[in-house]
């Protein structure tokens, strides 16, 4: 194996996430880019972690939900949400589902793989609802 394989570290999806949150809220502290962390991992062993669970249920936790949601849109979107996946990953039925649910609702959605792909997302998407402005 060459060095340069070696060393060539994978980065992981919420790695990626947490370069999208920083970037955006420098390059935009105007607007609001907001996580939600559904489905994230669930501190606790055994009934602890299963009363954890149902209480998120309770409030709302909903299996599917993008893990970004863009709060700036204008009379032809409400805003954008975004999934962060690994490569080689693919959407979950329940999120491809949330996915179709806000398009019909007025929304745009999409999938990042990368930093870079979700930094052209939204910008993308701002260039979008400026001109519609």
């Amino acid at each position: 194996m060459t060095p340069d394989k070696v060393y060539k570290l994978k980065t992981t999806e919420s790695q990626e996430q947490r370069k999208v949150v920083a970037w955006f809220r420098y390059q935009y502290p105007q607007y609001r880019l907001i996580s939600i962390p559904n489905g994230s991992w669930v501190a606790g062993t055994g009934n602890r972690r299963f009363a954890l669970i149902n209480k998120y249920k309770a409030e709302g936790m909903t299996p599917g939900v993008s893990d970004l949601f863009l709060c700036v849109g204008n009379e032809n979107f409400h805003g954008l949400w975004l999934e962060m996946k690994s490569k080689g990953k693919r959407l979950s039925d329940k999120q491809f589902e949330w996915s179709e649910d806000m398009r019909k609702a007025g929304y745009i959605t999409d999938t990042a793989y990368s930093f870079e792909q979700a930094k052209q997302i939204i910008e993308n998407y701002l260039k979008e609802i400026e001109l519609k402005a």
